[in-house]
């Protein structure tokens, strides 16, 4: 637990710039640590409840590649508007819809559309540099299919 909370409070001093206009920076910190120890019990178990022998081998992501990405990511969330950057980063780290409401003192309801409306123009910036989903194609509709 205490690494957790210090990996949570290095991490915040990292975000510091963007944290410090929070409602509630110190609720950030603690969320973050929290989502930690959620994320590192829900792994024991999963490992807990398989020998082993039966575990999958540990895949070794291309360092590399995951560098280009997680830089093409960053570029393209700094042309999102503030608050959508913002929102999106924070559900990219764990936090519930709920939880970024609380602390960025929105609606639940606004986070939601704050999110979408970044995956949005994620997703068309990727189309402009040439990237498509998984299967080569759109769906229509969005991921839920036609209304």
């Amino acid at each position: 637990m205490k690494d957790a909370l210090q990996e949570a409070y290095l991490q915040g001093r990292v975000q510091w710039p963007k944290i410090r206009t929070y409602t509630e920076p110190m609720a950030w910190t603690i969320a973050t640590a929290r989502n930690k120890l959620l994320k590192e019990h829900d792994r024991r178990q999963r490992e807990r409840a398989m020998p082993p022998e039966d575990l999958p081998p540990e895949a070794k992501p291309d360092i590399a590649d995951a560098w280009e990405a997680q830089e093409t990511l960053r570029t393209w969330l700094q042309q999102l508007p503030a608050r959508q950057a913002e929102v999106f980063q924070m559900s990219r780290e764990g936090f519930s819809n709920q939880e970024i409401a609380r602390i960025l003192g929105l609606a639940d309801i606004s986070v939601r559309r704050y999110k979408a409306a970044a995956r949005q123009h994620l997703r068309q910036l990727a189309e402009q540099a040439g990237y498509t989903d998984s299967d080569n194609r759109r769906r229509p509709g969005g991921a839920h299919g036609p209304r």
